[in-house]
């Protein structure tokens, strides 16, 4: 997973989908995840991921993580080339 290409897109390959696709994906992922999660109960949190240690919750927490980490990036991002 970690070393998967489609994780690790360059610049150009990012300018070629262009920012509305690229939204439109996140947005997307994120439903999928919002709709999967519904047909679930709060038990399904607490089972174990298949060949690891860490329950769905642990797993659904990092994901929300990693994404509120990356908007703040974008954040600053937008803030800095405002300034300039």
């Amino acid at each position: 997973m970690e070393d998967d290409p489609r994780n690790w897109r360059t610049n150009d390959e990012l300018k070629a989908t262009g920012w509305e696709n690229l939204k439109r994906n996140f947005y997307d992922s994120q439903q999928q995840l919002i709709d999967f999660l519904d047909t679930k109960d709060d038990s399904y949190l607490e089972e174990k991921y298949p060949h690891y240690t860490y329950n769905y919750k642990y797993l659904a927490q990092g994901m929300i993580h990693h994404d509120m980490y990356h908007l703040g990036q974008l954040g600053i991002t937008i803030k800095m080339l405002r300034k300039s």
